[in-house]
């Protein structure tokens, strides 16, 4: 069993923070004036206008993993945004189930780490299955594509892991692609074709 332990207490004299046994910090004005906290510097402003600095805040670490719920037809020869009709996991209203369903959202400005893939039913035909990542401006940023492909199997296809930064409300989406001339699904359920974002910093 662990020892408990006091508050620390930082003083200018006419402030005071406790940083309780938990972790958590408890601000106790004495002059009637608020401690303000400044998330930018790590700081407290104390009313004398006096700073003391504290131990950064950790970034808030959520995030969102979808799935397809039935296969999604892709046409031929062109960037397809895939619907995600089920939710692995989503921490933090990154995802809707019933509005844009193709977009996972930032809920702040940040660093998220962005992950997925898709598999493509058996075909042949054509030189490529792709997928990438495309954000709220139209710029695709990451592709991943396959070259080989058979009657027989599902194609996977995996877009490469990347790491990139968000404005809290923009929105990043997964498109497929493929050139066989006529259109080709790519499979339901979250082991087969799935799309996942996570806030790293």
């Amino acid at each position: 069993m662990g020892t408990a332990r006091s508050p620390t207490l930082l003083n200018d004299g006419q402030s005071s923070v406790a940083l309780n046994p938990d972790g958590s910090v408890k601000l106790a004005p004495r002059s009637g004036q608020p401690v303000i906290i400044d998330p930018a510097s790590s700081g407290l402003t104390f009313p004398d206008g006096s700073m003391q600095a504290v131990a950064s805040v950790p970034t808030p670490n959520y995030g969102v993993k979808v799935g397809l719920l039935a296969d999604q037809v892709l046409s031929s020869g062109v960037l397809v945004p895939i619907n995600w009709g089920e939710e692995t996991f989503d921490d933090n209203s990154m995802h809707s189930m019933t509005a844009n369903t193709n977009r996972l959202v930032a809920p702040a400005s940040g660093y998220y780490a962005v992950y997925g893939g898709l598999r493509f039913a058996p075909s042949t035909g054509g030189t490529q299955r792709a997928a990438g990542y495309r954000d709220s401006a139209g710029q695709l940023l990451a592709v991943g594509a396959g070259y080989t492909f058979s009657a027989l199997v599902n194609t996977d296809v995996i877009a490469p892991p990347s790491e990139i930064y968000l404005i809290g409300g923009d929105w990043i989406e997964m498109v497929g692609y493929q050139d066989r001339g006529f259109d080709l699904a790519v499979r339901q359920a979250s082991v087969a074709s799935f799309f996942g974002m996570r806030r790293v910093r």
